[in-house]
Parts: structure tokens; sequence; C-alpha cells
């Protein structure tokens, strides 16, 4: 995700690092739960019976 741009290092200590989501991190996020959110309403379609 780092590579990708998604997430920057923010903070680290000996145990942990910290990142912070980045502006092209939230649209891909916003794009991926558009997508579930579709994909739940298509299954809750099929499984009354619907159609898709």
């Amino acid at each position: 995700m780092i590579k990708k741009g998604w997430i920057a290092l923010y903070d680290r200590d000996e145990r942990r690092k910290t990142y912070l989501i980045t502006d092209k991190g939230k649209e891909i996020l916003e794009k991926e739960v558009g997508r579930l959110k579709q994909n739940l309403i298509l299954g809750q379609q099929i499984m009354k019976g619907g159609r898709g």
C-alpha cells in the first residue's frame, strides 16, 4: 500500500509503526466501499429471489 501511495508512514518506535491514509488511499477506499455495497445489495436481491 505504501508503494501504491495509499498510505504513508507517520511515526515509528521500537515496536510499531503508525501509518496515515493518503488522499489517493481515501479515494481507493471509497471506491471499494461502493463496490462492496453494490455486491451486498445484489446478494440480498438474489437471496430474496429477485433478479440481479
